[in-house]
């Protein structure tokens, strides 16, 4: 068991089984398969969410949908860097988001604790791929680094989804030859 600090918080992670893993190189379909692997393992605080790519579903449709989802965007391109001076081998480096929508309670939680549930049941089933190093995924790490609370920016007197984001960044070597 090794113990490994980052943001404000300790957690505990053993490399091996008992996880997701997933053999895809790009990074959004190895988010998405490790989130929607992890209802299998627990992962989830309430019911499982769907998750989906942002781009399969319209804001209206987004907007509309009463069942917690996931969504899985890239914000950025990659950035893809020399790593040897052959340029043989290159680094690629992606920052990819996921948004929690939620509307309705659930039994146990309102939307927003639902929402924000989701937020951390995802920094901790991803939490586990910092130190990765190509074990369980194609990439050396995928790391949590950033969480965003949209509550403030929702409008009056609607029925606005609670959002939650988390951005990931991902890191992989890249053999050219």
């Amino acid at each position: 068991m090794t113990t490994y600090t980052t943001f404000d918080w300790t957690f505990n992670t053993t490399f091996g089984d008992g996880k997701p893993v997933t053999t895809s190189a790009q990074a959004r379909q190895a988010i998405l398969k490790l989130l929607r692997d992890g209802a299998a393992f627990d992962a989830y605080s309430g019911p499982t969410p769907d998750i989906q790519p942002w781009e399969e579903t319209t804001m209206k449709q987004k907007q509309n949908k009463t069942v917690p989802t996931l969504y899985v965007h890239r914000p950025d391109s990659d950035d893809v860097t020399r790593f040897d001076g052959n340029s043989e081998d290159m680094t690629e480096d992606e920052t990819l988001r996921i948004s929690a929508w939620v509307v309705e309670a659930t039994e146990t939680f309102t939307p927003d604790e639902l929402a924000r549930a989701y937020r951390n049941d995802i920094l901790t089933l991803l939490k586990a791929y910092l130190r990765d190093n190509y074990e369980n995924t194609e990439h050396q790490f995928i790391e949590p680094d950033t969480t965003t609370d949209f509550r403030p920016q929702t409008n009056n007197r609607r029925t606005d989804h609670y959002i939650y984001t988390v951005e990931v960044d991902t890191h992989r070597l890249v053999q050219t030859f």
